[in-house]
């Protein structure tokens, strides 16, 4: 499940993650809540924060995540990622070394950490 956080203000996304994920957490929650972004500021801030039951993505779930995830890239100004797993953490990173994104990751004990460099100027 895709939770858009009600910490989120402008141009920053806070999501928690928890569960399966599913396509309709995509088309339903996340890209509604980033293409406002986009219209409204260009640019993306981006919080994902996993929780400790956070299972997976459904097959739908994999397939939005790389059309979406195409299309919103060049938006991404800044992500955090809070307890991601070691395969995201690993996706992550390649987007760091690619992309003018700037990526930090963050323990879960770490989230006030987290929201404070995702809303930082």
């Amino acid at each position: 499940m895709i939770r858009i956080l009600p910490r989120s203000q402008a141009s920053v996304v806070g999501v928690e993650c928890s569960g399966v994920i599913t396509g309709e957490d995509y088309t339903l929650t996340l890209i509604p809540a980033l293409d406002k972004v986009v219209s409204e500021h260009g640019k993306i801030r981006l919080l994902l924060d996993f929780s400790d039951n956070f299972l997976g993505y459904s097959f739908t779930a994999k397939l939005a995540d790389v059309k979406y995830g195409i299309k919103f890239v060049q938006n991404l100004e800044r992500w955090a990622l809070i307890n991601g797993p070691w395969w995201i953490q690993m996706f992550f990173k390649v987007i760091d070394k690619t992309t003018s994104c700037q990526c930090r990751s963050f323990d879960k004990s770490a989230r006030d950490k987290a929201w404070d460099y995702i809303e930082s100027k």
